[in-house]
């Protein structure tokens, strides 16, 4: 699930909803979330939020996992993997030619 801090358009971070479930604090329903910790996802913190700043995330537990493991260096499927998140622009490098030039053999080419 993504969670955007201060609703869509805030901080967001991946986690993982334990339950559908919300629970009424007050007059508003909120909802678990399990935030695992970076780079060993067997701890985190279980935080309650506003039910409408939670969203689905694609790619399931797997997916998630590989995230916090990689420490973001394997991007969550809706992120592209290198952009600026503010323009949709690329920021990947260009890429170029590692091939030497190949050199005239002896006896080859010429006038």
């Amino acid at each position: 699930m993504w969670c955007f801090f201060g609703g869509e358009g805030g901080a967001a971070v991946l986690g993982l909803m334990p339950s559908p479930d919300p629970v009424k604090i007050g007059e508003h329903d909120y909802v678990g979330l399990l935030v695992p910790s970076a780079p060993v996802p067997f701890g985190g913190a279980l935080i309650y939020v506003p039910a409408d700043w939670v969203k689905p995330a694609d790619g399931g537990v797997e997916r998630l996992m590989n995230v916090y493991v990689s420490m973001g260096v394997t991007p969550p499927i809706s992120m592209p993997a290198l952009g600026d998140a503010r323009t949709g622009a690329s920021l990947k490098p260009a890429r170029a030619s590692r091939r030497k030039p190949k050199a005239a053999k002896p006896g080859e080419g010429g006038s």
